[in-house]
C-alpha cells in the first residue's frame, strides 16, 4: 500500500516524507491543469515529464485554471503569485503550496510537516486545526480527507519544532480550515 505524500518546498528543511526525493508541486499542478510540456518551451518535454502524452490525465480535463505568472526559474526577482513557468503554483507571497495526498485511499491524509508531534499536537491525539492521531502512534497527525493545500504565510517560514499556533507557523494559510 502507498504512504501519503508531500509535494513542497523545502523552507530551510525538507518536507517530504522520502529521503532523496524533492517534488515541487509543479507534477500536481501539471496533471490538473492538463500541462503536457512546461509553458513556452519550445523544446519537447523531457521524457521523464510527469504527464507526457496526456499519461496522468487521459482525459485531458483542466481541474485548475489558476492565475499564470511570467516567473522563472533562476528569475533575479522574487517569485511571483499564480503558476509560473517552471508550473510551481505559488500563494500571494511568492511561497510554494504545499500539496499532501491521500495515496492509499483510507480517508486520511498524513502532511509531512502537519504529521508531526511538535507542530500538531494540542492534547493527547487531538491535533491543532482539526488533526487527530490515532492512538498508539507518534507523528501521524491526520486530516480527515484526501488532500491537504497549505501556504507558509506571509512571513514564508515555518518551524517544525514549534506548534501550528505558535512563531512562524501561526500565519499558515490552512485549506482545511
Amino acid at each position: 500500500m502507498d504512504p501519503d505524500f508531500t509535494y513542497g518546498g523545502t523552507f530551510g528543511l525538507t518536507i517530504i516524507q522520502t529521503p532523496g526525493l524533492f517534488l515541487t508541486n509543479s507534477e500536481v499542478i501539471a496533471i490538473l491543469m492538463d500541462y503536457t510540456n512546461y509553458p513556452g518551451a519550445s523544446t519537447p518535454p523531457p521524457t521523464t515529464f510527469v504527464n507526457l502524452n496526456h499519461q496522468k490525465n487521459p482525459q485531458q480535463t483542466k481541474f485548475l485554471t489558476p492565475k499564470m505568472s511570467t516567473w522563472a526559474t533562476g528569475s533575479p526577482n522574487p517569485p511571483l503569485p499564480g503558476v509560473g513557468t517552471d508550473l510551481v503554483f505559488r500563494d500571494p507571497w511568492g511561497n510554494p503550496y504545499i500539496i499532501s495526498l491521500d495515496l492509499n485511499y483510507d480517508d486520511a491524509c498524513n502532511d509531512a510537516f502537519y504529521s508531526l508531534d511538535l507542530v500538531s499536537q494540542q492534547t493527547g491525539n487531538i491535533g491543532w486545526n482539526g488533526l487527530v492521531q490515532p492512538k498508539g502512534t507518534t507523528d501521524n497527525f491526520q486530516f480527515h480527507g484526501k488532500v491537504m493545500v497549505w501556504s507558509a504565510g506571509p512571513d514564508g517560514k515555518i518551524d517544525p519544532a514549534k506548534p501550528a499556533n505558535a512563531g512562524v507557523n501561526k500565519d499558515n494559510i490552512l485549506s482545511w480550515q
